[in-house]
């Protein structure tokens, strides 16, 4: 590879243009998300839902999280979801600070690579990485993960403000704050984004430079981390925090599980392979013929070449709304975007893993880096994402969104071939990316263990004062209403209810609690001893009524090859211990319901 920038002369035409066409593409794509997520933000809503709303009735009732009930995160989130409640009780408040969040990470990201990139490579990149995001299975619109990572493209941000201002030191400040809060929010990727942060600091600089760039750095970190663990400190939280937190990753499996567990952790294994297998050949041919291409400056496109991309996106777009609605679409766009959306993902992640590799044995080495410090800087930061993310489960296309957005932006703006060709290939590429999305997101917007949302046509509001504003198909308006009225019916406030292992939204809607420490048992958020330690509790304690979801045997099998290295998890015990205290204590089954999609059986005991 030559260097970039010098090497070759920008061969494009500059044409007056009576459009501003950075201005055009920013509300354009702005405008594209916004429509797609308020089109569906509030006509699905899965049982998954609300296990922050119930944290927050627990924090509301003057219990503290790590003391009084388990909680497998960083205070971050659950402050957040207390501010929002203080808006209103209704899910429908969540949705709408998600997308807000989406669309502000729309804004960050088109303005980070902005400063590096042409408007016509930006637009590209951010709607293509948007696109590819929001077609994760389990998108609910807002989740941590989300959160993290706009906080994360703030950091860049200021790095970036950093080079060119005089308030170098000030911007380094604000980078460590955030830095700071990225940990608290999520601690794996808080702490892949603080080392990452401290090699940033010496990428482009000498050691006294990068020591003169950490100070200010460090003392932004300390202010969060002081006033997060004073408070820790004040209510005596320390010691159940650090085990939680920290000690509750063995949820996750062993170490190597956790570093390396996502190549692992697929539904399909032999599909897997195959997908890497052809991600991995891609990849190699391309680089095989990079010194085919050429490195260049920012390539400034004619309007003929914008007219082309505006147009492209808002046409696959539209023909991604005129597929009509139906279970047969919905299954075949499911297992579609299933594996196209991995190929994707992996495809991302090997780009960045060489160009990351290049990065380092230049700066090792001493040579001078192909790129700018700023776009150095974001291949190693979504590379770093992209790592951080899989080891909380698997890479997915909502870990995706930066590193996606970078590779098409360098190699829309900064690598030509001849007579466009490889342009031509990644705007097809970015076009069935967007069509495939907006497909998805209609047809299939949720699917995750025990519940597949599909799109309809014909919504009804719900009786349930926590789900107003929302706009459900009249079978999942039945199903909730159906459990609703069972619960209102067979128990009182003082009663205690246990849902099983991951839908505590029965225990919101209905203002019942818990008879557990977790409030929820899924497989890799809630470790073997406290899940044993929760039987134990239900055994001395049996609830009034359980509402228990019965997942399959190989869904078990699943995680605990997944998340416990073969070994059998501490759910086998709770589940061992509800069939227990069924027989003992004569509870009654008045219902079983099947959950869209998963037809798994949701069973309804009442204990008399």
């Amino acid at each position: 590879m030559k260097n970039m920038d010098k090497s070759y002369p920008v061969n494009q035409v500059k044409k007056l243009s009576l459009i501003n066409w950075d201005v055009t593409f920013f509300f354009s794509g702005l405008g594209l998300i916004a429509f797609l997520m308020f089109y569906v933000f509030n006509r699905y809503l899965p049982f998954q839902d609300g296990w922050f709303h119930y944290y927050v009735l627990l924090t509301q009732r003057g219990e503290l999280p790590y003391r009084d009930f388990f909680y497998f995160l960083q205070p971050i989130p659950l402050f957040m979801f207390e501010l929002l409640a203080k808006i209103g009780p209704e899910f429908i408040v969540s949705r709408y600070y998600g997308v807000l969040e989406r669309l502000a990470l729309f804004v960050v990201l088109y303005y980070l690579l902005r400063k590096e990139f042409s408007p016509s490579s930006t637009f590209v990149g951010v709607l293509g990485g948007i696109f590819l995001y929001q077609s994760h299975n389990s998108d609910v619109m807002y989740s941590y993960y989300q959160t993290t990572l706009l906080l994360f493209l703030i950091v860049l941000l200021c790095f970036k403000k950093a080079e060119t201002s005089s308030l170098s030191g000030l911007y380094f400040l604000i980078s460590g704050i955030f830095a700071s809060l990225v940990f608290f929010t999520k601690q794996s990727n808080g702490l892949v984004v603080f080392l990452l942060s401290i090699f940033l600091l010496f990428l482009d600089g000498q050691f006294k430079q990068g020591l003169k760039r950490l100070f200010p750095f460090l003392v932004g970190y300390f202010i969060p981390l002081t006033i997060i663990i004073g408070w820790l400190v004040k209510f005596q939280l320390m010691t159940s925090y650090i085990s939680q937190v920290f000690g509750g990753s063995s949820s996750k499996g062993p170490i190597a599980y956790i570093l390396l567990g996502f190549f692992n952790r697929h539904y399909a294994p032999e599909n897997f392979l195959i997908i890497i297998s052809i991600a991995l050949l891609l990849v190699f041919a391309v680089w095989q013929r990079w010194t085919y291409f050429r490195i260049v400056d920012k390539i400034e496109t004619g309007n003929d070449w914008n007219y082309f991309l505006l147009v492209g996106f808002i046409l696959f777009s539209v023909l991604g709304f005129l597929v009509p609605l139906s279970t047969q679409n919905a299954t075949g766009i499911f297992y579609i975007e299933k594996f196209y959306g991995l190929f994707w993902v992996y495809s991302v992640f090997f780009v960045l893993f060489l160009l990351s590799l290049n990065i380092g044995f230049r700066w090792i080495s001493g040579k001078p880096q192909i790129f700018s410090p700023a776009i150095s800087r974001l291949i190693l930061g979504s590379f770093a994402w992209m790592y951080a993310h899989g080891m909380s489960y698997q890479l997915e296309e909502h870990g995706t969104l930066l590193g996606f957005a970078v590779v098409l932006a360098i190699f829309f703006d900064r690598i030509q071939s001849k007579n466009n060709s490889f342009r031509f290939i990644i705007l097809t590429a970015v076009f069935l990316v967007a069509l495939v999305g907006v497909i998805q997101k209609r047809q299939i917007p949720y699917s995750w263990w025990g519940w597949i949302e599909y799109g309809h046509i014909k919504t009804v509001t719900s009786s349930v004062p926590a789900f107003r504003g929302f706009h459900l198909s009249p079978k999942n308006k039945e199903f909730y209403e159906t459990v609703y009225k069972d619960i209102l019916e067979h128990s009182t406030q003082n009663d205690t209810i246990y849902t099983y292992p991951h839908i505590p939204i029965f225990n919101y809607i209905t203002n019942r609690l818990q008879p557990t420490f977790s409030p929820v048992h899924y497989f890799d958020v809630c470790p073997d001893p406290i899940a044993i330690q929760d039987a134990e509790l239900l055994k001395r304690n049996p609830p009034k009524m359980i509402i228990f979801l019965d997942m399959p045997e190989n869904v078990y099998q699943f995680h605990e090859n997944g998340f416990r290295d073969g070994h059998l998890s501490g759910q086998r015990e709770i589940v061992s211990v509800v069939q227990q205290i069924v027989l003992q204590y004569n509870y009654k089954k008045i219902r079983t319901l099947y959950t869209p999609g998963y037809e798994w059986p949701l069973i309804v005991w009442v204990k008399p």
